[in-house]
């Protein structure tokens, strides 16, 4: 029987040594092949430069040598040199790149064992200035198409200028002017000297993706969260064609981004002074074929800036969140469909707002009855010494949330396109604590106002971009604003012990009910003539309100005569209701025409219109007002020039009025009742000009000029608090006859990723008053702003710091004229702020 084989035994040290040398002469032998060859004699090398057309280095610059072996590359050093070794022999294609400039290329054929040198001269990339389409007339057209003055601020602008609210975007624009009394809800804007002097209605349109979030006077949605926007055009002048009623001073387009087939993510983050913190994502999803849906989201906390001295530890606080979903569905190629719904929650404390130095006229009695003619001070002092103290002695919250819906059905025809579009928006802001701002227990209140509107437009529109387009249209909108009023006297109040019951002492309690149901019929058509190189635009928009008020409540009217029999005074019911209605005919026509391939004028005129109302105080004469109605007349230039590098947009106008709405505050019964007035005619005239230039590659530059003067030209019986005065030829309210703004960019690219920038912008709003007799006391001085940020960037993120009124400049941007205010006006100021942000795009 054979023996099984044994196990191998391990090899002796010295075997081992001899086996190892025998494959290292072995493998010497297959790589020497023939005897002293070096490798990089089979290889050549390539080096260089990459300089500019001004002979300067360009650091960074990437360079890549591709032949039948692949792809090899490198990037230049800080000498703009570069080096590539171990390249096979033969014919290779070169490429030098670097962002700015246009890339080079050259054939070279390598020989082995060679080092050979090549040098790239780079020319500057052809940068222009980007051509903006807008929505402006419910069609996409480029911007210098357009004969209608337009603030077009695209997302890259929004984002570079940091736009995050109607304030910021206000800067940017010529006779746009931003007014606040402390809280969000509490915003308004001047276009062109048109503002919300008086009336129920708005005298302008704030439309996100096509809904109007201002249909009444109650401003309370003015001011909607700015998140994951596409683009914001600001039209000047009249815009009743196209968007609705009481468009009279113009209106605020709003277009959020749209949900897309391919799955996308970002988040940002930040910091702020005054412990601010800040956080947004936005997620896109393709749900199925056809279908998609985009969510954007946003948190936002600060612990404000404003002290307080007094017992209430009040300060500017707030917390704000909010939420939008939308989703396409596209079943058809020629049919689309659009959901949306979206819902922001703004919590504050105190009114962002300072005692200033002035007091409201209308409370000087009561003032001299509390021993302190001058204003009710706690020590806090008064702006601009003061810019972040106050002194109460009552806690102050408020709210504001909205929430809105939308639909929108398109169906493309061949020739023309039918579309729907359906909205809901209801939003709530509410009050609750101190008014008197002081640190005695004097007035405390609480106000509760709510906004609910339906709103349906059809229209139907030509496609081809034939001789002439077309479109007619028909809108429904009702809308309804509940206002509740509380108010109180607390036992500081100088006549407290006379009232009729121990404090705290309802003095107030008012209810108002108001609604406008509206039905609006508009058309336009626009033909081109002479060759195309002009255009007749006529549009024609008629609009029937029917307007519906309701008032009850009791008021006690005071008495600071102890010789009148009814001291400290007495209630007095109110009850008013009524129905009015309004009809209008607005027309709308515009000459474009075409001086060049980059250059056009215009000429237009068009009419507003704003409906009337009913009265608060309707128990002397006609218990309504008027409509108000302008004609507004315009020329302008458009130009996209200097191959376009440099895009100009300038216009001169010329607005009309006739019974101008103007609200007044009467106070000859001993309580404040507010009442709106027609003023006979007013008028506005001015300029505006916007320019966007790239003198050199790396640096833009731009900016807006406006030049405005707005005026009563008539209004002899002015009621001002109870007195009668000529008010004619004075200022109207927040028309500064100066706004400006500015910016300077400069990028510089480290590398073909990465990229880096630094900004510096200005904007400056001239002198202005907020009150309709020019009074001194509500004088808004002129000021300017400067902001500053730097940062850096890739294709994937972004990182920024920066600084909004750098300089501490000591403004303000509005003044509260509460006729409760017993610590004197308050001004609304703006804090210097710093801060960093990042950004990352993760999809």
């Amino acid at each position: 029987m054979p023996r099984p084989p044994a196990f191998p035994t391990k090899p002796s040290p010295a075997a081992r040594l001899v086996a190892c040398v025998f494959v290292l002469l072995c493998a010497l032998g297959a790589v020497g092949g023939g005897a002293g060859q070096d490798v990089t004699a089979q290889t050549s090398v390539l080096s260089g430069s990459v300089v500019d057309e001004e002979e300067r280095a360009l650091p960074g610059a990437n360079v890549v040598v591709q032949n039948e072996d692949g792809t090899k590359g490198t990037s230049t050093d800080t000498d703009g040199r570069f080096e590539i070794g171990r390249l096979a022999p033969g014919p290779a294609r070169v490429t030098a790149q670097f962002v700015g400039y246009q890339a080079a290329e050259k054939t070279i054929m390598l020989e082995a064992g060679r080092t050979h040198t090549i040098r790239f001269a780079l020319e500057p990339a052809v940068v222009e200035i980007e051509e903006v389409v807008v929505t402006a007339q419910t069609r996409r057209q480029r911007l210098s198409e357009v004969p209608i003055a337009v603030t077009a601020l695209t997302a890259a602008d929004l984002e570079e200028s940091r736009v995050s609210s109607v304030e910021d975007y206000a800067a940017l624009t010529p006779n746009l002017t931003f007014a606040s009394t402390g809280r969000r809800s509490e915003s308004d804007i001047t276009i062109r000297g048109v503002s919300n002097l008086g009336g129920q209605s708005n005298a302008y349109g704030v439309y996100v993706d096509g809904l109007n979030v201002t249909p009444s006077s109650s401003d309370i949605a003015i001011n909607p969260a700015l998140l994951d926007i596409a683009r914001i055009e600001i039209l000047r002048g009249p815009q009743g064609t196209h968007f609705g009623r009481n468009a009279i001073a113009g209106a605020v387009n709003i277009t959020t981004a749209k949900p897309h087939h391919q799955v996308a993510a970002t988040i940002e983050g930040g910091v702020e002074r005054f412990g601010t913190q800040q956080g947004s994502a936005m997620v896109n999803l393709p749900l199925a074929d056809g279908l998609a849906l985009r969510t954007t989201g946003f948190y936002e906390q600060s612990d404000g800036f404003i002290d307080d001295i007094g017992l209430a530890n009040n300060t500017n606080s707030h917390e704000a969140w909010g939420l939008r979903s939308k989703l396409r569905y596209q079943p058809l190629q020629r049919l689309i469909i659009d959901a949306s719904v979206s819902h922001n929650t703004f919590d504050q404390g105190y009114r962002t707002m300072v005692p200033s130095a002035a007091v409201n006229p209308a409370l000087e009695s009561i003032l001299e009855a509390l021993g302190e003619p001058g204003g009710v001070r706690e020590g806090q002092g008064v702006f601009p010494a003061n810019n972040a103290r106050i002194s109460t002695d009552a806690a102050f919250r408020s709210r504001l949330s909205t929430t809105t819906l939308t639909g929108r059905v398109a169906y493309h025809f061949d020739a023309f396109s039918v579309i729907a579009q359906s909205g809901w928006i209801e939003s709530s802001s509410a009050t609750l604590g101190e008014e008197d701002n002081t640190a005695r227990d004097i007035i405390t209140g609480d106000v509760e106002e709510t906004l609910t509107a339906l709103s349906q437009e059809v229209r139907v529109q030509s496609r081809r971009d034939d001789a002439a387009t077309w479109l007619v249209g028909a809108t429904y909108t009702d809308d309804e604003t509940q206002f509740f009023i509380n108010r109180f006297f607390g036992r500081d109040f100088p006549l407290a012990p006379f009232l009729s019951a121990a404090p705290p002492f309802r003095f107030d309690q008012t209810r108002t009910r108001r609604t406008t149901e509206s039905v609006g019929l508009f058309g336009e058509v626009e033909r081109k003539l002479w060759n195309e190189r002009l255009n007749v635009l006529l549009g024609l928009r008629y609009t029937y309100d029917d307007v519906r008020s309701e008032t009850d409540g009791e008021t006690f009217a005071l008495s600071t005569n102890p010789d009148n029999p009814a001291f400290p005074g007495a209630f007095v019911e109110r009850e008013n209701s009524g129905s009015v209605s309004f009809q209008d005919v607005s027309p709308r026509l515009a000459l474009t025409y075409r001086l060049t391939e980059s250059t056009n004028v215009f000429a237009a005129i068009a009419r507003g219109y704003k409906a009337g109302g009913f009265k608060e105080n309707q128990v002397q004469g006609d218990p309504t007002f008027d409509e108000e109605t302008l004609w507004n007349y315009e020329l302008g230039l458009k130009s996209n020039g200097w191959n376009r590098r440099l895009r100009l947009d300038a216009s001169l106008f010329y607005m009309d009025w006739s019974d101008l709405q103007v609200n007044s505050v009467d106070v000859s019964t001993g309580t404040p009742i507010f009442e709106t007035q027609n003023a006979a005619e007013a008028s506005s005239f001015g300029a505006e000009l916007e320019a966007r230039a790239i003198p050199v590659n790396g640096i833009e530059v731009g900016g807006s000029l406006g030049l405005l003067d707005a005026t009563f030209d008539s209004f002899p019986a002015a009621n001002v608090e109870g007195a009668e005065r000529d008010l004619s030829g004075g200022p109207l309210p927040r028309a500064p006859e100066w706004t400006a703004s500015g910016f300077l960019r400069y990028d510089h690219s480290f590398s073909e990723r990465l990229r880096g920038f630094i900004r510096g912008a200005v904007a400056y709003t001239g002198e202005r008053y907020e009150d309709i007799a020019a009074r001194a006391p509500f004088r808004v001085p002129g000021h300017a702003v400067v902001d500053l940020s730097l940062g850096l960037q890739t294709d994937r993120a972004r990182v920024r710091v920066y600084a909004e009124n750098a300089f501490a400049n000591e403004y303000f941007v509005g003044i509260r004229a509460s006729s409760l205010s017993l610590s004197g006006l308050q001004v609304s100021p703006r804090p210097r702020l710093f801060g960093a942000e990042l950004a990352v795009t993760l999809f």
